[in-house]
């Protein structure tokens, strides 16, 4: 298309969508830095995800359980969500971490600055929420950030092959969970198939 010198409404207009699929192109290209590579597969978004999604994206979304057994997709699916985000304009932190993290930076020493980022963070997702035992001491330190998170509607993601929330991580933090959106995952391990 040719520049027009008079056409002030469309050069303004073409000049906003080429900053706003560089912007898209950039959220992206960060997504893709970060998710590790095996996770970087071609496949369709769960359709309930989807619709998270696009609650996250009109900035009013519950928090999220993906449950499932091993290698059912879980993870996979968290990643694709932030992509999925990203593709459609939405700039905002999408902050992926596992349990391992969590546990890391919740031990003495605390990693103060970490857990601050995880209450403030656009969403948290926290993978494999069970695989790795969180002591009652991480447990205490996991509490402020899902209740900040709980009390200022800042959406989780939770990924667990554990049925039993309340068992894992106690009555204070799976009650913020509670009105959660749900999404099962067949225990078809994707990783033996």
């Amino acid at each position: 298309m040719t520049f027009d010198p008079y056409d002030d409404a469309g050069n303004l207009a073409r000049a906003q969508q080429e900053v706003l699929d560089d912007l898209k192109k950039q959220a992206l290209a960060r997504v893709h830095a970060r998710r590790p590579s095996v996770f970087d597969t071609p496949g369709e978004l769960h359709p309930d995800i989807a619709v998270w999604c696009d609650q996250v994206r009109r900035g009013r979304a519950p928090h999220l359980v993906l449950f499932g057994g091993t290698g059912s997709g879980k993870t996979w699916s968290l990643w694709k969500a932030a992509e999925h985000l990203a593709q459609a304009g939405w700039r905002k932190r999408f902050d992926v971490v596992d349990t391992y993290e969590i546990k890391t930076a919740t031990d003495l020493p605390q990693d103060d600055n970490l857990i601050r980022r995880w209450k403030h963070t656009d969403v948290l997702a926290i993978d494999d929420l069970g695989a790795q035992g969180l002591n009652d001491w991480s447990l205490d330190r996991l509490h402020p950030i899902v209740d900040h998170r709980w009390k200022h509607a800042l959406p989780m993601v939770v990924t667990t092959n554990v049925a039993d929330m309340r068992a894992m991580v106690g009555e204070r933090i799976s009650s913020r969970l509670a009105g959660a959106s749900l999404v099962r995952f067949t225990d078809i391990d994707h990783r033996r198939v």
